[in-house]
């Protein structure tokens, strides 16, 4: 019984090969892995260069959390409304060069040039796509005579509507209702 077992004799050449092929196997896989981590020590050492991105992170974080969101809103705030002043000065300021002409000026139509002075003001007080209300002719009466301009305009994204007050050649007074304002 115990002679019908595998004979390693006969067998020798084909275990010694097989072996040998093995060994051949963990030496390719070995050299392999080998190179395999060259290459990710290679990658590794360029990302040490990130120790120092993470310091300038964290200085940066410091730097944000010390900002007053507030305070840096309210200043926007201030300088918005700065500008607005400052738009609606120099307006008053060009109407009143307008309404008082050298004596050397050319005289050029009053209609147009109403209707540009107007335009700018609303401008300044946060209108856009302005249409004035009145026909030419009718301009040229008004900034002669005085009396109202109609328009209509969009402000802080709505439809508005109103009418300004000529007098003297000046505009006096301008009256504004947005859509929200009309129905509440």
């Amino acid at each position: 019984m115990l002679t019908s077992l595998i004979d390693i004799s006969e067998a020798g050449p084909w275990v010694l090969l097989s072996i040998a092929i093995l060994v051949a196997a963990g030496v390719i896989t070995l050299i392999s892995l080998a190179k395999r981590l060259r290459e990710i020590s290679e990658r590794l050492e360029q990302l040490d260069g990130l120790e120092g991105l993470e310091r300038s992170l964290s200085g940066l974080k410091e730097v944000a959390d010390s900002v007053d969101l507030e305070r840096l809103e309210h200043l926007v705030e201030d300088l918005r409304d700065t500008n607005r002043r400052i738009g609606r000065q120099l307006v008053d300021l060009t109407e009143g060069s307008v309404a008082e002409p050298s004596a050397g000026a050319q005289e050029r139509p009053v209609g147009p040039m109403l209707a540009e002075r107007i335009t700018n003001r609303l401008i300044v007080l946060g209108c856009e796509r302005i249409e004035l209300l009145v026909g030419a002719g009718d301009l040229e009466r008004v900034a002669a005579e005085g009396g109202e301009v109609g328009f209509e305009a969009r402000r802080d994204g709505a439809a508005a509507k109103g009418r300004v007050q000529i007098a003297d050649g000046r505009l006096v007074d301008v009256q504004i209702s947005t859509s929200h304002q009309m129905f509440p």
